[in-house]
């Protein structure tokens, strides 16, 4: 089988650098010209929520200007999977790792390709710091750490999904074969 390079929809990333640097701009019009002329509330007081507000959007500029550098977003190989959907990036994970893959649709008519592993934590051993946060938070929300949305990447969504289980039966069918060769050829 080949590998599948999936890229990222990054059409919707430029959408949110965009709308977030206009909000940026019409807080940074706020302070500098309605909050001392303004009577409802103290003029430092509505500067900070509305730096607070800003730092926010900040950071969504910043994230998605990270994952616009991504070249690809999801890889589907002979090995197993790599997820780079998400802020975690988990690496590849190997189609013996996992134990099932399925679809939920959450919110309006959005889906969600979900992946669950034998053993979370040496996924979880591979992630620190904030990322391990966010892998955690993941886990008690969906029930596993790799979540792909339906939006997020270039690509046929159903189609994804059917490989990606196509892949994962065949796999585990491998597996099972060459266990049971190895019971027929060393009888104890």
């Amino acid at each position: 089988m080949s590998t599948i390079e999936i890229p990222l929809n990054k059409t919707r990333m430029k959408i949110a650098v965009v709308l977030s640097s206009i909000l940026i701009l019409y807080g940074i019009y706020l302070m500098a010209f309605v909050a001392y002329s303004q009577q409802v509330m103290h003029p430092l007081l509505m500067i900070g929520i509305t730096a607070a507000v800003m730092s926010i959007f900040v950071f969504s500029i910043l994230y998605n200007l990270k994952k616009i550098r991504i070249p690809v977003g999801f890889i589907i190989s002979d090995e197993g999977i790599i997820d780079n959907t998400a802020s975690t990036e988990l690496g590849l994970i190997r189609w013996d790792e996992m134990t099932t893959v399925k679809v939920e649709t959450f919110a309006i008519n959005s889906k969600v390709l979900l992946v669950y592993v034998r053993d979370p934590r040496s996924i979880l051993d591979r992630v620190k710091g904030k990322k391990g946060r966010y892998v955690r938070n993941n886990m008690k929300v969906q029930g596993t750490m790799v979540a792909v949305t339906s939006k997020t990447l270039i690509y046929n969504f159903d189609d994804l999904v059917k490989e990606v289980k196509d892949r994962h039966k065949t796999a585990i069918e491998k597996k099972e074969a060459i266990s049971a060769e190895v019971i027929v050829n060393n009888p104890e």
